[in-house]
């Protein structure tokens, strides 16, 4: 029943941001399965950092959750989440494709020192998790990447305002 109701938020989610950003269903002359360029992608969200892991490429992006949750009309239904937040990372191997053939998952450790494990969800060449992160302070955010038996591992802190 939760997972269900897990997948009816995250379908709603999507479904929400599709509409609030138009570009982001947009394929921008790719193939279906995008694996254009990450510069060819509109992407939502705040753009909250990019690293170099191993010649891959980490751009993360934030998705404030709260407010399209909130102008939502089955809102008060959708219970047995507390993810304020959807964060996302898009990898581009060093040949500059995004990857997209992987497990991606991600531990983060709230102010409190709560923590929070989450695989990824394949979407729009990026990886994604619901997360909690409505507490202001400093979150660790660790990424996990596994592909072609390759483990690309990155950390850093979030501070939540």
């Amino acid at each position: 029943m939760m997972r269900r109701g897990f997948s009816m938020i995250l379908v709603a989610v999507v479904t929400l941001l599709t509409v609030q950003f138009p570009t982001f269903a947009m394929n921008h002359g790719q193939d279906n399965n995008m694996k254009g360029s990450a510069d060819q992608m509109a992407r939502p969200g705040d753009n909250i950092l990019n690293a170099t892991v191993d010649g891959h490429q980490f751009a993360y992006y934030l998705i404030d959750m709260q407010q399209p949750m909130a102008q939502m009309p089955n809102q008060s239904q959708m219970t047995g989440t507390k993810a304020s937040h959807h964060l996302m990372v898009y990898v581009t191997q060093p040949d500059g494709q995004l990857l997209d053939q992987a497990k991606v998952g991600y531990l983060v450790v709230g102010p409190d020192g709560a923590k929070q494990r989450q695989m990824g969800v394949e979407m729009q060449g990026g990886f994604g998790a619901d997360l909690h992160m409505g507490a202001k302070g400093a979150y660790s955010v660790t990424t996990k990447a596994v592909a072609d038996g390759k483990t690309l591992m990155h950390r850093f802190t979030y501070e939540m305002k």
